[in-house]
């Protein structure tokens, strides 16, 4: 009785561990089926078929030594995570950095003589940002703001501004100087350290907007020769930085060119111009060769480097020219946050808080980090050079943004498809192609913000051609009809929507606008 009880209890075990080891199985195919179908790393797939292998297989004797030694891998993995780091000789991964900057600089390269970049960085080190302390009069104050940054002003109003501007007369002067040269070339900033970057965009962006404040007073006291004179030197600012291939000097492009149309616009319609002033207007709008092809060929082969160093920070390379997956990526960026936290006086503790706990990560949070070295290791290449190549792959299929049968509106739509099913994928092409397609998403915004400053231009071309009819005819054009034969036939057209601007007549006054940009007030 007791055996027969013995017995049935051991095909219960047995029976149940069946069941237990068919669900495992069962687990396991469909892991494998997921990781095939969704596209896992190579390595993930290999080790499941490993594992299904040894479970099924593999003959039985031989299994525990499989265990055995799975289990010994996976202490070894442990033990090491927690063994001390040894990072004598490393250093992080910068790919072929020297070797594309230098082909970029080879590419852009002019000599001194013709390179503006050399005055305007003759006048960096000359004057820092405490010598424009205008600024803390005019920006400390919205009335002071709008009466001098935003419309002209009188000397006899505001003295204390006239004062200061004396001060700094000898760099406005050199500013028209080098507004003179058309090519401008600076040295294109390490994508990993752009503080040479940011602080010469400051500087220029600070010219720019000094720049408005003499012309509001010159525009005020009739100096429409001088204004004139500094609305080019703007202009040409704008120009200079579209020459740079970095999408930060295109933004700060648009916007000192933003500034300069603004006053232009003023200039040409308030005040009496005459001929010759309205000529060099013109010309200057027409020398601005900001096309989006050449903008866009520029950056993208600069993002392409710069996206290549961001992405291959997940590696180190040693004396010896080795390489490793990093066992910090953000090992720069805590430095920099400790360095920050050292020099700086926070009030905020909060924000204090979250500095510090990325830049001073507890015992525990150092060894997570070194353990996800482990998860990257099947995801990522071994060779950074490989990994950079994939990514390198992804981005070319964006040259064709740079065409002008390229359809954004189309492309933006297919874009956020793949944009979501790229996120259903789990291995590192797809991690590239994301991270591609990011990117690419990105430049919408910047295109569209091209096409903006565009109808601002082409609105300021229109703005001659109606000033100049009032000037033959005495009254304001009916229509843009009666201006038509004086513009180029893209002047009329909204890049925006690719309909025409709307101009009406209001007798003493007119309005000339788009669906998104307002040329001269409705």
């Amino acid at each position: 009785m007791i055996q027969n009880e013995q017995q049935i209890d051991k095909k219960k075990t047995r029976l149940l561990w069946r069941v237990f080891k068919w669900i495992g199985l069962s687990l396991l195919v469909l892991l494998l089926i997921a990781a095939v179908i969704y596209q896992a790393p190579w390595k993930v797939i290999t080790l499941l078929a490993i594992v299904l292998a040894a479970c099924t297989i593999l003959p039985k004797p031989y299994r525990k030594w499989f265990w055995l030694s799975a289990c010994a891998i996976v202490i070894a993995l442990m033990a090491w995570v927690f063994l001390p780091d040894d990072n004598e000789g490393w250093r992080r991964y910068e790919y072929n950095f020297d070797k594309e900057l230098a082909a970029l600089e080879a590419k852009h390269s002019i000599s001194d003589e013709q390179n503006a970049a050399i005055s305007y960085n003759q006048l960096m080190e000359s004057h820092d940002a405490n010598d424009y302390y205008i600024f803390d009069i005019v920006d400390s104050d919205p009335d002071t703001f709008n009466n001098t940054f935003k419309n002209p002003w009188l000397s006899k109003d505001y003295p204390e501004i006239a004062e200061r501007l004396k001060h700094i007369q000898s760099a406005i002067e050199t500013l028209i100087e080098i507004s003179k040269i058309k090519q401008c070339i600076f040295p294109i900033s390490d994508p990993a350290d752009p503080e040479y970057q940011r602080d010469r965009n400051s500087a220029i962006i600070r010219w720019a907007r000094l720049m408005v404040i003499v012309i509001n007073n010159d525009i005020a006291e009739g100096r429409s020769d001088s204004a004139v004179q500094k609305i080019i030197a703007n202009l040409q600012m704008a120009k200079h930085l579209y020459q740079q291939p970095t999408t930060i000097d295109f933004l700060a492009g648009i916007y000192v060119e933003t500034l300069a149309i603004g006053h232009l616009n003023r200039i040409v319609v308030e005040n009496e111009a005459v001929d010759s002033h309205i000529n060099i207007i013109e010309k200057a709008l027409q020398d601005i060769k900001n096309d989006w092809n050449s903008v866009f060929t520029n950056i993208i082969e600069y993002d392409k480097l710069n996206i290549k160093i961001e992405l291959t920070h997940c590696y180190e390379v040693n004396t010896k020219g080795s390489t490793r997956l990093s066992r910090d990526p953000l090992a720069q960026l805590r430095s920099n946050f400790s360095e920050f936290l050292q020099n700086t006086d926070i009030d905020d503790d909060q924000f204090r808080a979250q500095m510090e706990y990325i830049a001073y990560p507890s015992y525990l949070q150092k060894k997570l980090i070194k353990a996800k070295t482990i998860l990257r290791w099947f995801i990522m290449p071994s060779d950074p050079e490989k990994a950079a190549e994939i990514l390198d792959t992804c981005l070319d299929k964006y040259n064709s943004m740079t065409g002008p049968d390229f359809d954004w509106k189309k492309q933006s739509q297919k874009l956020d498809s793949l944009i979501t099913s790229s996120k259903r994928r789990f291995n590192y092409i797809h991690f590239a192609q994301l991270m591609a397609d990011k990117w690419a998403e990105s430049k919408y915004g910047l295109h569209d913000l091209y096409l903006r400053t565009l109808a601002l231009r082409r609105g300021s071309q229109l703005l001659i051609a109606i000033k100049q009819y009032n000037i033959e005819h005495g009254t304001w054009p009916d229509s843009l009809n009666a201006i038509k034969s004086g513009v180029p036939a893209e002047a009329l057209i909204d890049p925006v929507t690719g309909n025409e601007f709307e101009y009406e007549n209001h007798g003493e006054r007119f309005s000339l606008f788009g669906e998104t940009v307002n040329i001269w007030p409705k």
